[in-house]
């Protein structure tokens, strides 16, 4: 198998792996700190639902590229993009 290929799947792996753990504990963490969505009667959902989902994504990914070795050296390119999109989409929505 082609080494670039089996390291994008070891970083997948780890990805998933991370979000996977990660999730439940933020969820429990987002909704002690009440940073959740509110239903109203324009939303379809009837709980309050947590609204920084993406944050465990963004750091799963993160984990894995810093894991993993073939993917090193793109890691900090791949971190800087991902903190200015961060920046970017906080200043937008506020």
């Amino acid at each position: 198998m082609n080494t670039l290929l089996t390291q994008a799947l070891i970083t997948t792996a780890i990805a998933v792996l991370a979000c996977i753990v990660l999730m439940p504990n933020l969820i429990r963490w987002s909704v002690k700190l009440r940073l959740v969505d509110i239903p109203n009667e324009r939303k379809l959902h009837k709980d309050p639902i947590p609204s920084i989902g993406g944050l465990v994504m963004m750091l799963s990914l993160l984990i894995a590229f810093a894991l993993s070795a073939g993917m090193r050296q793109l890691f900090v390119q791949y971190w800087a993009v991902g903190v200015m999109l961060l920046v970017l989409a906080c200043y937008w929505c506020t």
